[in-house]
């Protein structure tokens, strides 16, 4: 994970939007929250959004979408993708996105829940949502990435009794 993390520590351009044929393909997320606690599960809502006149359809294996977490200097901590690459025009899902119509991917939670994004050192941090597909002219992958969302994560532990969604014991 490593390999992963040092390819979004270099100054490689982020791309913030996809321009094709009239179709403009924007990432952006929403949190509930911005303080966690050591260990808590850090919920992430992404959206690829057609802002465009044209429809544009893509191309994806699982998910569209992976995140990246950066510490307060600016270098990533967490990241669950991208997925190995995809061999070129191989995608098991598709979707046309229509213009001023939103996508988020079906699952309205972390990308693989699994993997969900925990932090076990306190401090301050970015998440940033990555959208990841291909476009119907079998162009290279695109990674189109969202303004990131300032978060904390505080000293002290999560425990299961914060989530205060277990029922009461049955005697």
């Amino acid at each position: 994970n490593d390999e992963v993390l040092k390819q979004f520590n270099t100054n490689s351009t982020k791309m913030s939007k996809l321009v094709r044929d009239g179709a403009i393909l924007i990432t952006t997320q929403t949190m509930k929250k911005t303080e966690y606690k050591l260990g808590e599960k850090i919920i992430v809502h992404p959206i690829l959004t057609n802002i465009g006149n044209k429809s544009m359809n893509i191309f994806y294996m699982w998910h569209p979408f992976f995140f990246v977490v950066n510490d307060q200097n600016g270098y990533a901590v967490w990241a669950n993708g991208p997925s190995v690459p995809m061999m070129e025009y191989s995608s098991n899902l598709n979707q046309t996105i229509e213009p001023n119509i939103s996508f988020t991917g079906g699952i309205h939670d972390v990308a693989d829940p699994r993997h969900p994004v925990i932090l076990n050192n306190p401090g301050n941090y970015t998440i940033s949502s990555v959208a990841d597909f291909y476009d119907d002219q079998g162009n290279p992958r695109h990674l189109v990435w969202s303004e990131p969302i300032k978060f904390t994560v505080l000293p002290e532990k999560y425990s299961v009794a914060d989530m205060n969604m277990l029922p009461p014991l049955q005697q």
